[in-house]
Formats: C-alpha cells, structure tokens, sequence
C-alpha cells in the first residue's frame, strides 16, 4: 500500500523471485606452459558472462588479456538474470616449456633405403613431427621421406617445444652409362678394368641383384656383367653390360695350292675364306705382305682374318709355280710371257727380242711384222731379233707377233721397240 495526507491505499500483492546464480564450473587447478605466455583468456570454466577477480570477495576485476603467474589463484564469477554469483577459484601451474629437440637437420638418404621419419636421428623426448611449423596434424613416424623436403620436429616434458625445421635429401643415384655388348679378342686376356663405362666409385657383380662383388683384376667371359655407381655414399641400381670374347678362327683355305707360271698370280690370287684377310710372311710377327706382292715357287705365305677387329691365328698355304710346259698349264691360254719391249742399243741390256720357245707348239716360229702388217722377221727355235730390217735399224715403234702356243691355239701379241 501507499500513503498519502494520512490516507493509507488498499494494498497490491507482489511476489518476489530470489536468484541464487552458482558459482561458474571448471579444474580447480590448470597447468599452462610459458611458452604460451598465458592470460586469464586461457583459462578455461564453463558459465555466462564471467568476470575474474584477483581475491575471493571484493578485490580487483581482472581483463582478459592480464597475465597468468605460477603459483597464483584467479576468481571467476557467472551473471545469470543480473545477478552475478559467487566466485570460483583455478589455482594457475605454469610449466616451463622444453628447448626444441635436438639433431642433424640436414640428413642425407639413398632412395634404395626407403627411409622414413624414423630413421631421422633426433635428441629428444616424446618426438612429435608435423608436415609446417603450424600444422595440428602429426606425422605418423612411419611416413616416407622425399627429396628436399622440410618437416619439423617438436618434443614434449610435460610442455610441449617449439619446432625444429629438419630439411631432407634423398639422393636417387643414377645408373653409370656403358655401352653394350663390349666386344674382346681372346688374346688381349680383358680384366674388368678394361670394361669401359663412365660413372663414379664404380662396382661390379655377377648378378642383378644380391650376387658377388667382383674385382678389377676378374678375368672376362663371355657373359652379362652388372655395375653400379656411388655418389654421396649412395649407390645405384646396376646396369647390365654384356660382354663378348672374340675367339676369330683362322681362315679356311687348301695348304698347298698350285698356279701357272704364266699367271704371274699375286697373293690376291689364293683361294681362301675369310673377312678381313691379312697376308704374312712368318706364322708370327713377320712383315704384313700386300695383295698385289707376285707369288714365287716354294714359298709358304700366312694368312689371318680379323672379325670385330679381333685377328685369328695364321693359317699356313704354300705355293707351288708350275711351268708352262707342265700339266694343266699347257691349255693355260689366259696370258703368254714374253717381253713387252726391248732397247737395241749395244749395252748389252734388253738388246734382242725373242719368246721362250718351250711355251710354244714343238717346231713352230715365232713371225714379227710391222704396225702396218709388213712382214719383218721369222725366229726360229733359240733365235732372237736384232731390231734390224734387211740391215737396217727398224725405227721406235709397236710391233707384232704371232705363234702357235703348246695347246695349238694361234696367239697374237705386241711389244715396243725402244732406241
């Protein structure tokens, strides 16, 4: 009711609601690390519109951003309907946060190695690793490292450390580079040494995986040979080199062999099989003979073929030089020996002409005449020509023949008189 001059009102009923608000929920005690530089944001209650005080009642209100000290209690309050309610203690234990762990944060790898987070040797304990210096996300410790890539690394004593940035190299050696197949002539006795291939460190095995190291001084076979090459204490995968002895036979060809003396046959002649052939006058060392060397009766000359420039043994043939008047080489029409020139002028060198009459028909002659066909001269069996006519010097000048050969056939030929 009211009262107003002495009057006193009739009375309005009024019910009254008492708010009890609680004190806001949480951990009595919470631990902070320093490296976090706490403040009372980071501490954590549960409750609506909270305000910190620095005692239970009265005291100081605190803002958000007031520093966390170890050791010390921070009160929170909750408003609820306007009415704040009483205040709930956090004690505060600061921690000191670890140092970042400790290592080589340059480690080198070899891809063969398949190394992994792992294998990476760091000083520390309770070993986190993270993919940036603010990723949430840990790395399982099995995660497969690549090349050139930074991972950081933190550890944890009850804190957390900040992270230490550890770049990797992960070396994928090349394989070396060799030609193949690589060819070797038997005689040369090739060692691994002589293989030729461009690398570094080099290795050698027998096999293209596990297998036998082999040395410089392994004598060569025919077969594949495996190399590798090692850079930054890395070695390669291997790469096969096939190799090949060239055991060259020695040509084929009939050891003794016959040629008419009419032929005047050069060693081109002989009849052989082979590539490459090559023409000696001893079965070793000796003087290489040319093709065109004239073949002379009696003598053995010694052949060799190279193949894949590796030369095979001498193969031995000797000649024998059968005169005209012998076997098959009576019927031998291909060439008749006789002088292609002669100098009538009384030095006693080349003086007269004349054919070796054993190559010829038994009482036949030799008839000379003229380039124009006149009739010059008849020889007789043993007889030669002057170079005279009647007495006088027959001038410089081509002259023909004709006789019957041994087989019967008719020869015609020509020769020079030279003054």
């Amino acid at each position: 009711s009211q009262t107003i001059s002495g009057c006193e009102s009739k009375r309005i009923a009024v019910t009254a609601t008492i708010h009890n608000t609680p004190a806001p929920s949480g951990n009595a005690i919470q631990p902070f690390c320093s490296g976090q530089n706490p403040t009372i944001a980071n501490i954590v209650v549960n409750g609506v519109a909270i305000k910190w005080y620095d005692a239970i009642t009265n005291g100081n209100l605190l803002t958000s951003s007031t520093s966390l000290h170890n050791g010390v209690t921070y009160y929170a309050s909750q408003t609820l309907n306007s009415c704040e309610g009483q205040r709930f203690a956090v004690t505060v234990s600061i921690q000191n946060t670890p140092s970042v762990p400790t290592g080589d944060i340059n480690p080198k790898f070899c891809k063969s190695e398949n190394a992994t987070l792992n294998d990476i040797v760091i000083n520390g304990q309770n070993i986190k690793w993270y993919d940036s210096n603010t990723s949430t996300s840990v790395l399982l410790s099995t995660t497969l490292l690549l090349n050139n890539k930074t991972y950081y690394v933190s550890q944890s004593i009850g804190c957390e450390s900040d992270r230490l940035a550890v770049t990797v190299n992960v070396y994928d050696t090349a394989l070396p580079r060799a030609n193949t197949p690589q060819i070797f002539c038997i005689d040369e006795n090739a060692l691994i040494s002589n293989i030729i291939i461009s690398g570094n460190d080099i290795k050698w095995y027998d096999a293209p995986t596990a297998g036998n190291i082999l040395t410089a001084t392994t004598q060569l076979a025919s077969g594949t040979y495996y190399a590798t090459q090692t850079l930054n204490n890395c070695e390669s995968t291997r790469i096969p080199v096939m190799i090949k002895i060239q055991d060259t036979p020695a040509p084929i060809a009939d050891l003794n062999q016959s040629f008419c003396i009419q032929q005047n046959a050069s060693i081109s002649k002989i009849n052989i099989s082979g590539q490459n052939i090559n023409w000696y006058d001893a079965i070793t060392a000796g003087i290489n003979l040319s093709e065109s060397t004239p073949l002379e009766n009696g003598i053995t000359y010694y052949a060799s073929q190279t193949i894949n420039d590796c030369e095979s043994e001498r193969t031995p043939i000797t000649i024998q030089i059968v005169e005209a008047t012998m076997g098959d080489c009576i019927n031998y029409v291909e060439e008749l020996p006789f002088p292609k020139f002669f100098t009538p002028n009384n030095d006693g060198h080349n003086d007269t002409w004349t054919i070796d009459f054993t190559y010829l028909a038994p009482n036949s002659s030799i008839r000379i005449f003229d380039r124009y066909g006149k009739f010059i001269k008849e020889l007789l069996k043993d007889t030669d020509w002057d170079g005279t006519y009647i007495g006088h010097d027959e001038p410089a000048s081509d002259y023909w023949f004709v006789v019957t050969r041994l087989n019967g056939a008719q020869f015609r030929g020509h020769f020079s008189l030279k003054r």
